[in-house]
């Protein structure tokens, strides 16, 4: 579901609300306090004959997780509804049916790059959000940007703002309404300042995952004293361990997002 398939911006943000979790409990109160107003307002806005202001609407557009064009697309909507007279709904109609055309383009040019750029490389490894939600689309259950937002837990603009990073520089695809992984590679050199910044994103998530961590999930720390001859042998064991994992990774039907993060170094 995206903006474009509306032409009523509250019907799209209603039923953008409904899709959130819990069938949306809770979320008509949030966005009346993104817009400091009563409850009251967002009902006679949303569920009456009332309209946005320009104001309060790009307000939503945030709270919604639009990007620029889809933005654009609401905005016009909102001075579609508001106009007072045909020629200015007319006027509107015009951008509008324009806005319709640009998205559908954006979506043709989508899936040209096989290969990073430097700066989007340095984009990509900037957070670990993107590598996460780009495997998240490898999940059947969450191939769509409304169940990621849902499950993400990220403010809703910073999400959709990653997703559209993944589209554009095709590391994530649309295949009909399903989002995807896309053709383009991620892999950067070993010796690359990019790959520090990598493991320290997911060495961080594994941190903040200590508290909660299940029973079947496992954190193992171990510093240790052994002789030089046998280092070798442990990293070896490690190496065939990595290898017997991506050969059950490579088979699974995947319904989890898991990380796993093994540092074998030496001290002194």
């Amino acid at each position: 579901m995206t903006v474009f398939d509306y032409t009523d911006y509250k019907k799209f943000t209603n039923d953008f609300i409904k899709l959130r979790a819990h069938n949306g409990r809770g979320q008509y109160l949030k966005l009346s306090k993104v817009l400091s107003v009563h409850t009251t307002m967002i009902s006679h806005i949303f569920k009456g004959d009332k309209d946005l202001t320009p104001e309060h609407a790009v307000k939503v557009c945030s709270f919604l997780g639009l990007n620029e064009l889809e933005r654009e697309y609401f905005m016009t909507l909102v001075q579609r509804a508001r106009a007072g007279s045909s020629e200015l709904r007319t006027f509107y109609n015009k951008q509008i049916d324009g806005l319709m055309e640009r998205s559908k383009k954006v979506g043709e040019r989508l899936q040209t790059k096989h290969k990073l750029s430097e700066s989007d490389k340095a984009m990509f490894y900037s957070s670990w959000f993107y590598s996460a939600i780009r495997i998240l689309t490898s999940i059947p259950a969450y191939q769509s940007k409304d169940k990621i937002l849902n499950i993400i837990n990220l403010p809703n603009e910073t999400t959709s703002n990653a997703i559209e990073f993944l589209l554009k520089t095709g590391l994530c695809v649309m295949d009909g309404e399903k989002l995807k992984n896309g053709p383009t590679h991620t892999h950067v050199d070993q010796n690359s300042p990019l790959v520090y910044k990598h493991h320290l994103n997911w060495r961080l998530k594994a941190f903040e995952r200590h508290e909660r961590l299940l029973p079947e999930e496992l954190m193992f720390t171990a510093p240790l004293s052994i002789g030089q001859k046998d280092i070798e042998k442990v990293r070896s064991k490690i190496l065939n361990f990595i290898q017997e994992v991506k050969a059950i990774v490579d088979e699974t039907d995947p319904d989890k997002m898991c990380c796993l993060n093994i540092d074998w170094f030496k001290i002194i």
